[in-house]
């Protein structure tokens, strides 16, 4: 079976020697990361992205392992699919913060309007699953989940515990 690696340009893979694994894949693809923004040119990338993902090759009877929780790239994957399975690998802590029952306290979180619009009819008119995205007024940590609980969205979910 193929293996496939599709990468959200980020500073942080410039510093890694990508000789160490690509190897391991295929092929690699790199999506540029995109941050829910107004302005125009960002709304117009975020659309050839959302395109881009579209026609990326993922077949019935493919499976997807998402690592990126609710990032635009993975829910455009997820969205635009329908791979014979979806399975999303995050942190337990990160399960907990913004899937759990109670969640973080909402006093200290604000949502700026843009992602308000963004959530609430970009996403939609894109044919994503909408999201929710919440940023900490202390700067500690934002929130960010889908609407839709995760196992309504993958298959199965795993849960990274560190010990």
């Amino acid at each position: 079976k193929k293996v496939n690696l599709a990468i959200l340009e980020h500073h942080r893979w410039q510093v890694m020697n990508q000789d160490d694994f690509k190897g391991h894949f295929n092929e690699i693809y790199f999506f540029p990361r995109i941050f829910y923004s107004l302005r125009p040119q960002k709304i117009i990338n975020a659309i050839k992205t959302a395109r881009s993902a579209k026609s990326f090759d993922i077949k019935a009877d493919d499976i997807f392992v998402g690592l990126t929780f609710t990032s635009f790239v993975e829910n455009c994957l997820i969205s635009f699919h329908k791979p014979k399975m979806k399975i999303a690998i995050l942190p337990q802590s990160t399960f907990d913060f913004c899937c759990g029952a109670t969640g973080p306290d909402r006093r200290n979180y604000f949502r700026r309007k843009s992602i308000f619009l963004w959530n609430e009819f970009l996403e939609p008119i894109l044919g994503l699953n909408k999201s929710v995205f919440m940023e900490d007024r202390r700067r500690i940590r934002n929130y960010s989940r889908y609407q839709k609980p995760l196992n309504d969205l993958y298959d199965k979910v795993f849960l990274l515990r560190a010990y």
